[in-house]
């Protein structure tokens, strides 16, 4: 969901939290908290360093997201 979100914003660094985290991968706070220990040492960012390889990592899953961003006025 990663290069989900970085369609929708003028940035390749996507400020987050934890429970935005947890909202979008589905799981709880707590679990995500665990898995973004890391994180907390800086900003807790995710920095976009190769978007083509994030998208190919995505799928088809990404493709569905693709199709709907020029009807919302975002870029490809």
């Amino acid at each position: 969901m990663a290069v989900a979100t970085h369609d929708r914003i003028d940035s390749d660094l996507i400020r987050t939290t934890h429970d935005f985290l947890s909202k979008l991968v589905g799981s709880d706070r707590p679990s995500v908290t665990n898995a973004v220990a890391e994180l907390e040492r800086g900003q807790a960012s995710i920095s976009i360093n190769d978007r083509r390889k994030l998208e190919k990592q995505s799928g088809r899953c990404y493709s569905v997201f693709k199709m709907s961003n020029a009807e919302l006025g975002l870029r490809s």
